[in-house]
């Protein structure tokens, strides 16, 4: 999706999803690059919506157990982008060949 012409939009999270999460994030922290977990808990499943909870959202679970943030911060040179690109793309790719 492109962004307005009259607008910029405000980057927080670079994430990627894989169900090899684990495996990938070794590779990625072997290479010196750090990554994040974010929404580790889907909000359904948070204490302070636990009263409106009915029923499971599979899809928020699942991705909870998947998603990976990749370094995201003003400071990434064109270089820094391109070697995280290269060490998660071998990092997929090997995880994908040990399925």
């Amino acid at each position: 999706m492109a962004e307005a012409t009259d607008a910029v939009g405000v980057y927080r999270v670079a994430a990627v999803r894989t169900p090899r999460r684990t495996e990938v994030r070794a590779a990625l922290t072997e290479a010196g690059i750090e990554t994040r977990i974010p929404w580790a808990t889907p909000c359904h499943l948070l204490a302070p919506f636990a009263a409106q909870r009915v029923s499971r959202l599979p899809v928020s679970e699942e991705a909870g157990e998947q998603l990976l943030a990749l370094p995201l911060h003003p400071h990434l040179t064109t270089d820094d982008v391109d070697r995280v690109c290269a060490v998660l793309a071998t990092a997929l790719e090997r995880s994908t060949v040990a399925a």
